[in-house]
């Protein structure tokens, strides 16, 4: 081989040897039993190892419970002692013995890896329970019954020793990096459910604003042909009507009520030098509804009196406002009021008349029920549109790219696996 041949070969071979590792693609969706897969191979190597010592848990655990039921029908030999002694022997005993049934009924021999892993953490915690729990029980019962006592406490060590072994088995397989892979998993389709269930909360919720409006279009649309419906437009008139007569009534009533206002104070000062004079007051506080109750027209009279009174001083005023009350008290006539109260009662028919055909006519309050409803689904639309528009920018805030990135490179660090994780 000639150096240009050797140098073309190693060439070659270094090229092919940068040729990158392709990623495995790994749906999002399986990502948990690939996982799974990794955590599996790992503690394949140690499973027969783990079923052995469960055996030898189970086992274990069978002898000392024979142990304990011998040492509950044991004879006490207590020769010496009294009755009370023999009671305080016994009563521990029996406590002893259920103490270590209760610790026994929480061994369950462990079958798995993760089953051995929980195991060791709640046998070490029965057993301190246990331990303190029976100080003073095991003395006083392993005095009397020394043999019997000694192999419940032979069995515990035994016990004890084999889930030292268990703990040890367990120590040679660290899954720990394994185990936090699993929680990202976890945690990034948690964070896919979260925005799955976040975009079908707003395509209800967009639904529903599409009904809105077209629910809120369609009540629009029945208020302008209500409202320019026959019904509407005799309403309209019948309401023009009534704003005319009260207009004429107002203007009907500009005279009396000026009358009566440019003599208000002599009347008053009348009043207070005559306090029996029902009538003035009457005619001060309310002069309209005084004169329609006035039926004998009695204020034509009384203007008389007042008006004698302002003239020789008895009732004093003003030089220049004197004249202008005498002048305006002068004009109380009877037939004045009587063709005022004529015309205005009529007008009052009249507009009565108008406000009792206006309160049968129902297009009004089907119009403003219309409206009124209209405003609800507005204000309710705006809310719920607000409620979309801050589930939107929840959902955009949910950033699974970045979570899938940071997750493929824990994998790589964990196993140096190059994998690529296919979302959606």
């Amino acid at each position: 081989m000639g150096l240009f041949d050797f140098l073309k070969v190693f060439r070659a071979s270094e090229e092919k040897s940068e040729i990158p590792e392709e990623a495995e693609k790994i749906r999002l969706d399986k990502l948990s039993a690939w996982v799974e897969t990794l955590s599996k191979s790992k503690v394949d190597g140690i499973s027969s190892d783990l079923l052995d010592a469960g055996k030898r848990i189970s086992e274990e655990k069978e002898k000392m419970e024979e142990s304990i039921r011998k040492l509950e029908k044991a004879e006490l030999n207590a020769r010496g002692h009294d009755e009370r002694v023999k009671s305080i022997i016994e009563g521990n005993r029996k406590a002893y013995v259920q103490k270590v049934d209760s610790f026994l009924r929480e061994i369950e021999p462990p079958q798995t890896f993760d089953e051995s892993v929980r195991f060791c953490g709640s046998f070490d915690k029965a057993l301190s329970y246990f331990g303190k729990g029976t100080i003073r029980n095991y003395k006083i019962t392993h005095e009397f019954f020394l043999e019997d006592a000694g192999t419940v406490s032979a069995s515990l060590k035994s016990l004890a020793d084999i889930v030292g072994k268990v703990k040890k088995i367990v120590k040679k397989v660290d899954i720990s990096a394994i185990e936090e892979l699993k929680k990202c998993v976890a945690e990034i389709l948690g964070e896919v459910g979260r925005r799955e269930s976040l975009w079908d909360d707003i395509r209800v919720a967009e639904g529903k604003l599409r009904e809105s409006s077209s629910r809120i279009k369609e009540k629009e649309k029945l208020i302008t042909e209500l409202e320019d419906g026959s019904r509407y437009r005799e309403f309209a008139e019948l309401l023009e009507k009534k704003k005319l007569l009260e207009q004429e009534l107002n203007e009907l009533k500009s005279g009396p009520l000026h009358l009566f206002s440019s003599v208000n104070a002599a009347l008053r000062k009348y009043e207070r030098i005559n306090p029996d004079s029902i009538m003035i007051g009457r005619y001060v506080d309310d002069w309209l509804k005084a004169l329609e109750d006035d039926d004998s027209f009695e204020i034509v009279e009384i203007a008389g009196v007042v008006r004698d009174c302002v003239a020789k001083g008895e009732v004093e005023m003003k030089e220049k406002k004197k004249e202008k009350v005498l002048q305006e008290l002068g004009r109380f006539e009877k037939s004045y009021f009587e063709t005022f109260l004529k015309k205005y009662r009529k007008l009052m028919d009249n507009v009565l008349n108008i406000e009792q055909e206006l309160e049968k006519m129902k297009i009004v309050r089907e119009i403003e029920e219309l409206k009124d409803s209209v405003r609800k689904d507005v204000a309710m639309r705006k809310s719920e549109k607000i409620k979309v528009e801050e589930m939107k920018k929840e959902r955009s805030e949910i950033s699974i790219d970045g979570l899938v990135n940071a997750l493929e490179e824990k994998i790589a660090d964990a196993t140096g696996k190059k994998v690529e994780i296919i979302v959606g």
